[in-house]
């Protein structure tokens, strides 16, 4: 996803969520998380995916599964932002970030939180952060020993570098007659993934086989 389409994509969910309270979460594995928000008696969902080659972000109505018990990241983010409501959604600096911005009230007190959508290949991440910018937590950890750029609970997020500049592809996709710039990522992503998942259970399946013929060649030679 350029930040092109990115922004196309964001400017697009201030109206959808924007003042909306965070009813729901949900992650379907140790990649992608799903946000339901709840906002003039309609809900929304929002995708966010630090998928090594597909990352996204937008609004999706896909059905998804979820584990039986909750993974860390999710388990951690309901404690924090389920009830939070949407203060707006933005992208960062015309690159491939988007921040989306929360206000809880816990009684008395007011938190003001951030959770940002790292869209950047390799290193995409989903980070929470309090309102000094300190991380909470992050879908990847980033250990100050193994990344230049740590990414850690108690540890100031400091920015990206910034990328070289490169040359504006042709886009990955782009709203059919009727479409909104969401519903063209949603349909765009479903595709892609479901290949890659047909690719993985073929690539599984293959190993099975082909475990099970040597397993049955040994066994032969020592009949023979």
């Amino acid at each position: 996803m350029s930040p092109e389409l990115l922004s196309r994509i964001v400017k697009e969910l201030p109206e959808a969520i924007k003042g909306g309270v965070i009813s729901k979460i949900r992650q379907s594995d140790e990649k992608t998380i799903f946000i339901e928000v709840f906002l003039r008696g309609k809900r929304k969902t929002l995708v966010i995916s630090a998928h090594h080659a597909y990352p996204r972000l937008h609004l999706t109505s896909e059905k998804h599964s979820n584990p039986m018990t909750p993974l860390h990241f999710c388990a951690f983010l309901r404690s924090r932002i389920e009830g939070a409501k949407v203060e707006d959604v933005s992208q960062v600096a015309n690159e491939n970030i988007a921040a989306v911005e929360l206000v809880k009230r816990d009684g008395e007190e007011v938190k003001r939180l951030t959770l940002i959508a790292e869209l950047t290949g390799k290193s995409s991440n989903i980070i929470l952060l309090d309102s000094e910018g300190i991380v909470l937590e992050a879908i990847k950890r980033f250990p100050h020993a193994a990344s230049m750029r740590p990414v850690m609970p108690g540890v100031k997020l400091t920015p990206l570098p910034r990328p070289l500049a490169v040359k504006e592809k042709k886009p990955l996709f782009s709203p059919t007659e009727g479409e909104t710039w969401n519903e063209a990522a949603e349909r765009y992503y479903r595709s892609v993934l479901s290949d890659e998942s047909m690719d993985a259970r073929q690539r599984r399946l293959k190993r099975i086989i082909s475990e099970a013929i040597k397993k049955s060649k040994r066994k032969l030679g020592n009949l023979l």
